[in-house]
């Protein structure tokens, strides 16, 4: 006798569930099932197609959808109905695809290495693909990684060749304003104004990245800059 509380693997339908669609009695749709089984040569089907059952509640048998709509074809055309629609019913479920649900922080670490492949293959220099790949990762999440991913030991080596800077962050080492460090790099030939925004020159795209941010209700962009190239503009200039 197998306990109620295995798995059964193939779909099937109890009789305690064809009881209730059709409102017989329990007792009689496992007469009907033993009735049917004996008409059938049942001796072979208990092994192959169904499972007698027994919990706290007594006996209970499983039907495939064969047996099951063999069972009902006897029954009215009220419970037939029930029980087709309710194998309708398993059938769509069955066929749907379960939904995976994820944590806020196991979707920002997918994101964060989708988005950090793509960098590498677009070769984007390593500090700089860290900083944009958490923020774009904890917006889709809505996990904040920023701050732990930044926080790195290898934020703290960034070789100088590596180090991208907005104009406010790089005119700190000249000390010029964001503003007037703008107007150096308009003066260096590696950007121009063009409405509210500064955009590259052919000189200054191979030294610079679009840098994305998003502030509530607003987004946009700024142009960091290569801390080392635009050192040596600078200083090759003094000379």
């Amino acid at each position: 006798m197998t306990n109620l509380s295995q798995v059964v693997n193939v779909q099937t339908m109890s009789s305690l569930e064809i009881a209730e669609l059709t409102s017989k009695e329990h007792k009689n749709v496992l007469c009907d099932i033993r009735d049917m089984l004996d008409g059938l040569d049942g001796s072979d089907l208990r092994h192959e197609y169904f499972h007698e059952l027994k919990d706290n509640r007594g006996y209970t048998i499983l039907l495939n959808k064969e047996l099951t709509l063999t069972l009902v074809s006897g029954y009215n055309v009220k419970m037939r109905h029930a029980i087709i629609k309710r194998w309708q019913e398993l059938e769509t479920k069955q066929e749907q695809p379960r939904q995976l649900e994820y944590t806020p922080e196991e979707r920002a670490n997918i994101a964060f290495k989708s988005l950090y492949e793509i960098a590498k293959i677009a070769e984007v220099p390593k500090s700089f693909a860290l900083q944009e790949c958490s923020k774009m990762a904890s917006r889709a999440s809505g996990c904040d990684i920023t701050r732990l991913v930044t926080q790195g030991k290898y934020m703290d080596n960034v070789p100088d060749k590596d180090i991208m800077l907005e104009p406010t962050e790089l005119g700190k080492h000249f000390d010029l304003s964001g503003k007037a460090m703008n107007e150096k790099l308009k003066e260096l030939d590696l950007q121009y104004r063009h409405g509210e925004n500064w955009l590259p020159t052919e000189k200054g795209k191979p030294i610079c990245e679009r840098h994305a941010w998003a502030v509530k209700n607003k987004s946009g962009y700024n142009l960091k800059w290569n801390w080392q190239a635009i050192d040596d503009l600078i200083h090759s200039t003094k000379k």
